[in-house]
């Protein structure tokens, strides 16, 4: 059984399951990786329900003809989208934010989508009242932080790359413009050296809160988990191999598979609370951390994905191969 996608290449222009040789390969190659990301999809599912895995049903499902009300209007196929994608709750609600946001602004049609309406729905965000504004029923306009800008603009730049390639637009503004955003940092990356991960185990929490907190810290700096993932462990998902406490899980962000490995230290922390780590929002966890980073006098805002990413330079530090890495973190892009 096929799936035609109403594509033709060359022999030289398909290489190793990928399109090359072609100024379109970069778009096809995401259209190819939707399509079979769906498909995984209805198999797992097929697997879960203890179904029969038909094929033909599969095809009918995940290449259906859209209606042209929902090629043509934007936000309907946005959130025909949604309902299909595996996402986190606080990243679903980000992204239904968004789309009310371009609702709202009236930017609602595939021909809308230039350069131009951008910069107008920028300007729009900016004038929108601040979460504390509107509690304290001030009429005073203060702009929204960048980083709920850099927010909005993320989430509507990846669905008009799914657009994209899908074939409703022929190009993502975002390529040639990007949203003037002071304090979002894009090419910097927080982490720890390892004598300040050594300086946070040494460090005496004043408060049982803080402890907490510390010990949630440490757990994803030597697991590299992050937030939603730390919060979900569960030790049933785990089996000793060679001696190592194991797993291998999908991210509750992406829904994308890693490899999860429990190092001494982790061990340590588990077996302080009986193998159920404290949960806590992330807020407050992160104000905890903040609290933390001050007493300790670290050059960085401490916050929960600061462990992430310290996780994977202690990582390559230490010789673990890159790909492995990729595949430790739950990336799919090296």
């Amino acid at each position: 059984w096929y799936i035609n996608m109403g594509v033709k290449v060359a022999r030289n222009e398909w290489k190793f399951g990928a399109v090359v040789n072609r100024p379109d390969a970069n778009v096809l190659n995401d259209r190819l990786r939707i399509l079979s990301e769906k498909i995984m999809r209805e198999i797992n599912r097929c697997i879960d329900d203890g179904m029969p895995v038909d094929v033909a049903d599969i095809r009918e499902r995940v290449w259906l003809p859209m209606s042209n009300e929902q090629r043509n209007n934007m936000i309907i196929w946005m959130r025909e989208k949604l309902e299909k994608m595996q996402l986190a709750k606080n990243t679903l609600g980000h992204y239904r934010v968004m789309i009310e946001s371009l609702e709202q602004s009236r930017l609602t049609s595939w021909k809308h989508v230039n350069v131009e309406n951008l910069k107008k729905w920028d300007e729009c965000l900016r004038m929108k009242k601040s979460k504390r504004a509107r509690q304290i029923e001030s009429d005073e306009l203060k702009p929204v932080g960048d980083s709920t800008l850099a927010c909005y603009h993320s989430k509507f730049k990846a669905m008009l790359r799914r657009a994209m390639a899908e074939g409703l637009i022929n190009k993502n503004p975002y390529d040639v413009w990007k949203p003037e955003l002071k304090t979002t940092r894009y090419d910097m990356i927080d982490y720890l050296s390892e004598e300040d991960v050594a300086k946070i185990r040494r460090f005496t929490p004043r408060t049982e809160a803080q402890c907490r907190a510390k010990d949630v810290f440490l757990f994803q700096c030597f697991t590299g988990l992050a937030y939603a993932d730390a919060m979900r462990f569960d030790k049933d998902n785990y089996k000793m191999v060679d001696g190592r406490w194991m797993s291998t899980a999908r991210r509750v962000k992406t829904g994308v598979p890693f490899v999860n490995v429990l190092l001494p230290p982790v061990v340590e922390i588990l077996e302080r609370y009986d193998w159920q780590l404290p949960e806590f929002s992330l807020p407050w966890y992160d104000k905890m951390l903040a609290d933390i980073g001050r007493q300790l006098g670290l050059d960085i805002r401490l916050r929960s994905h600061v462990a992430r990413h310290t996780f994977a330079t202690m990582m390559l530090r230490n010789g673990v191969k890159i790909e492995n890495l990729a595949r430790m973190l739950g990336h799919t892009n090296i």
